[in-house]
């Protein structure tokens, strides 16, 4: 597939572009590319229409709104008090132990070995990359992963998943993962990338209850597809992956309110061509969110174009980011554990993922039956689940209780506090509220 550049760029201009330097200097921000990128779905010809260097911001130098990842903003008005009040014995706590005993609300912590296994098993249920269509597939992937991993209103129950997965045991890792249907994709409308397939395929995803289909309404009612446009595409750039993500945050009523989007890109002087925020501090960043358990959409430019992929493991022994790729199929490898650089052997431009507010609370979701016992359970029941310590609930004013939602252990931890506005104290482990009648107390 031949690349479609928007002005004719030589040799001599795409050499500092191509070629891996020690501080590399973006091309002049007065010239303007288009590409379009063949990678391949189930032997099939796909064209993602990911326009990368679109994805890339010019700012002026010295602009004070722009701040440098990994930057750490302390508030001033936040003063801990020394030493904490509380008992010097912790109490004894006979609240619910786990999920299974009682509703206990636990804010979002991440799993690194079954994010791990989650992408790595993930071959056959997932959307496919059949018509320009990577960035949509990129939010399904991340969004199912959420879904099935910590809350269950990621997805809605109206779209078509994938819902039910079979293991001799509860630490069988040869899965192929849960994730979503996509039959319209399945049978497909041809490959070639016209405004009637384009419309064809959008109206029969929308109609099939897929939740792509589900996407590709939200996008129409926010403008971002103009389904009757002559130049109708399912491509996106950075500003396109914001205003995507942005509207899935607002369309989802049931916890959109409790859902922060975090994206960054690279970031050009417009005057001198340095690059401010440049490719390793991207991957410092996104790093950083597998490490915490977070799975990270990224974006970047490949040798026949741009693509949307999915960040979600990192060896730290051989420095190595691996992502899915979004297709089924790749000449290169594994689609679904590649080494970051192999996708992106021109460069990583942008990156995109989700974090949460302290609220938004795990939920079961028992999609892995058990063979040898015969149960359906949750993935926090299964053994690649790590047993975690964290704050589920307080128990005084001097302690709360630790445990994991899949563990009885029990331990206890002295309350960490800080005092608010309103002269009450917080602690920043558990956010147990203490007023100045619990003081009194104390």
């Amino acid at each position: 597939m031949n690349a479609f550049f928007a002005i004719t760029l030589t040799l001599t201009i795409l050499n500092p572009f191509m070629v891996k330097e020690e501080k590399q200097t973006f091309i002049h921000p007065n010239l303007t590319y288009y590409l379009s990128d063949p990678a391949y779905s189930n032997g099939q010809n796909d064209e993602s229409d990911y326009d990368y260097a679109k994805s890339i911001k010019y700012v002026e130098q010295g602009n004070d709104n722009i701040i440098k990842p990994n930057s750490i903003i302390i508030d001033p008005g936040l003063i801990r008090p020394d030493p904490p009040f509380g008992g010097d014995k912790p109490p004894v706590y006979s609240g619910p132990k786990s999920f299974y005993e009682g509703d206990l609300n636990v804010p979002y912590f991440g799993q690194q070995k079954f994010l791990a296994d989650y992408y790595s098993n993930l071959h056959d249920n997932l959307p496919r990359n059949i018509v320009g269509n990577c960035g949509y597939v990129a939010i399904a992937m991340l969004t199912s992963y959420l879904d099935y991993y910590w809350n269950d209103d990621f997805i809605l129950d109206t779209c078509q998943e994938q819902s039910l997965v079979e293991l001799d045991s509860a630490n069988d890792r040869s899965f192929e993962s849960p994730g979503l249907f996509d039959n319209v994709a399945d049978n497909t409308h041809g490959w070639t990338s016209t405004a009637e397939n384009f419309k064809q395929y959008i109206l029969d995803s929308y109609n099939d209850g897929s939740f792509m289909g589900y996407l590709y309404d939200i996008a129409m009612q926010e403008g971002i597809i103009d389904i009757n446009s002559n130049d109708l595409s399912l491509g996106v750039n950075y500003d396109v992956m914001v205003e995507l993500l942005d509207a899935y945050i607002k369309h989802n009523t049931s916890i959109g309110d409790k859902i922060y989007l975090k994206s960054n890109l690279i970031t050009v002087s417009a005057t001198t061509g340095e690059e401010i925020v440049d490719e390793q501090d991207l991957k410092d960043e996104i790093i950083n969110y597998i490490q915490d358990g977070y799975p990270v959409i990224v974006g970047g430019g490949t040798t026949r174009g741009g693509h949307v992929a999915i960040a979600y493991e990192y060896d730290e022994q051989d420095d190595i980011i691996y992502c899915h790729t979004g297709w089924t199929y790749s000449s290169k490898g594994d689609p679904a554990h590649m080494p970051i650089d192999e996708l992106f052997d021109v460069r990583i431009t942008d990156y995109y993922t989700f974090t949460f507010s302290n609220d938004l609370y795990h939920t079961h979701k028992n999609q892995f039956y058990l063979k040898d016992n015969n149960s359906s359970v949750c993935n926090c029941q299964l053994d690649t689940h790590e047993c975690t310590d964290y704050c589920a609930a307080y128990t005084d004013t001097g302690y709360h209780a630790k445990f994991c939602i899949c563990s009885n252990k029990i331990s206890y931890e002295k309350h960490d506090f800080y005092v608010d506005s309103f002269g009450d104290y917080i602690c920043t482990l558990c956010h147990g509220k203490y007023s100045d009648i619990d003081r009194e107390y104390a």
